[in-house]
């Protein structure tokens, strides 16, 4: 975190076992920035970085394409409709026509098209408290709306979830719920503590597992970490009664690794821990022979598919430079 006048700057990890580089270096910063910053898209190819302004209407965006900012200074987005911006955080939403929802205490949550601006907005008098960190998902067939919260005191700090299946769009979607009750909409809430924790100080992380299952991350600073899992499917290869009939080696691995299976193996899936797939191979073939030479260092799940059954093996890639 910055204040006015000072150097804003951001650092970048390859892995683990490497040194911090500075991604950012914003000098005579013009707003106190760091209170929320939010990156939106992959680092690696092409993402934004955004910060709130604090005490000011406005968010600041600079773009990261290939793992470095080309251009140190921002562009800058005002949002008249709020008193101040600070703990605003910006997510993406799944709608190509407004992919960005931005949430915080004095902004209630707004939806915003490409270029950032305003398409819809739910006022923060809607919501029993300031929604933070608000972020939409999908499970079982259902669309949902979930955010983390702090009340005015700030004694009070929760997780909600709403429904909000109606519509075609998030915008359609959000349209309906501001027309509703709140408690109406509400299905599951949960308690992050009750220790005051600095007015803002929350914060949420959606996922998906290589199973299907939604998990979420939330926090209140002074009460801890929750992570849950929406959701009840498992692999199973934990459990001592599967035994696998496929063979993974070399494992850690810098390069090439090699699926053996007894049967014919149609289908491989590199998965990250978040279960997203990074690489896939097709074949008919008992051996089939894979390389990560693109792929980042770090553990990951491969899902090997013979006649139907599904088998998973953890992987280490590790760093060949």
């Amino acid at each position: 975190m910055v204040f006015v006048g000072g150097v804003f700057k951001v650092y970048a990890w390859k892995d683990r076992n490497s040194p911090p580089k500075i991604l950012l270096e914003y000098r005579m910063a013009p707003a106190r920035l760091g209170d929320a910053i939010t990156v939106v898209g992959d680092p690696n190819t092409s993402a934004k970085l955004i910060a709130s302004g604090h005490g000011t209407k406005n968010i600041y965006i600079w773009n990261i394409v290939n793992g470095t900012i080309p251009n140190t200074q921002p562009t800058i987005v005002p949002f008249d409709v709020v008193t101040n911006v600070n703990f605003a955080r910006i997510q993406q939403v799944s709608d190509p026509a407004t992919p960005y929802l931005i949430s915080g205490p004095t902004a209630g949550i707004i939806l915003l098209d490409s270029t950032f601006q305003i398409s819809l907005q739910i006022p923060p008098a809607f919501f029993p408290s300031w929604p933070m960190s608000a972020q939409t998902f999908s499970f079982l067939g259902k669309r949902y709306l979930t955010y983390v919260h702090v009340k005015s005191n700030p004694a009070e700090n929760a997780r909600y979830v709403l429904d909000i299946t109606d519509g075609n769009t998030i915008r359609e979607a959000l349209q309906s719920l501001s027309q509703a009750v709140f408690a109406d909409r509400l299905v599951y809430q949960s308690s992050l503590g009750d220790v005051s924790n600095g007015n803002a100080s929350v914060g949420a992380g959606l996922s998906n597992d290589a199973f299907g299952n939604v998990l979420c991350m939330s926090y209140a600073a002074g009460n801890g970490f929750i992570l849950q899992r929406f959701g009840e499917t498992t692999s199973g290869f934990d459990a001592p009664i599967f035994k696998k009939q496929s063979v993974l080696f070399p494992n850690p691995t810098d390069g090439e690794w090699i699926i053996k299976h007894p049967g014919n193996v149609e289908a491989i899936h590199l998965l990250d821990l978040q279960g997203r797939v990074v690489q896939s191979w097709l074949g008919q073939s008992q051996e089939i022979r894979c390389s990560v030479n693109d792929v980042l260092p770090g553990i990951y799940l491969v899902q090997v598919i013979s006649q139907g059954k599904m088998e998973f093996h953890k992987l280490m890639i590790t760093d060949s430079r």
